[in-house]
């Protein structure tokens, strides 16, 4: 088999796109979105934006005020972050849960509903 085809020594790429075609988009500030769902029974999703690596702590407190559990306490990359709470071992009633970083503080309230 003979074919007339250029060598692919004169191959030239002269652009280069992302493999993936998605590159990351780093939110303008910090946000602490709706749950969802919300009431829910017994899986919440939490998602909250931080537009500069943070240290994050979420943590969720009982109606009386009283912490019931810490999500998370450590360091996130800058970005858009989603956490699941699953609360199956809480009673129904009225939660809030809080996202804390060194800039900015927002809470929010959450009802499980069984």
């Amino acid at each position: 088999l003979q074919a007339d085809l250029e060598p692919f020594s004169n191959l030239l790429v002269s652009e280069v796109q992302s493999v993936t075609g998605s590159t990351a988009i780093i939110p303008a500030d910090y946000a602490l979105h709706p749950a969802y769902p919300n009431p829910f029974n017994p899986i919440t999703n939490i998602k909250y934006d931080l537009p500069l690596e943070s240290k994050v702590i979420l943590e969720v407190y009982n109606i009386n005020g009283e912490l019931v559990e810490i999500l998370y306490s450590g360091f996130k990359l800058a970005g858009n972050h989603i956490l699941e709470w699953n609360a199956k071992v809480y009673p129904s009633g009225v939660y809030f849960v809080k996202l804390d970083t060194d800039e900015f503080t927002q809470t929010q309230k959450l009802m499980l509903v069984k």
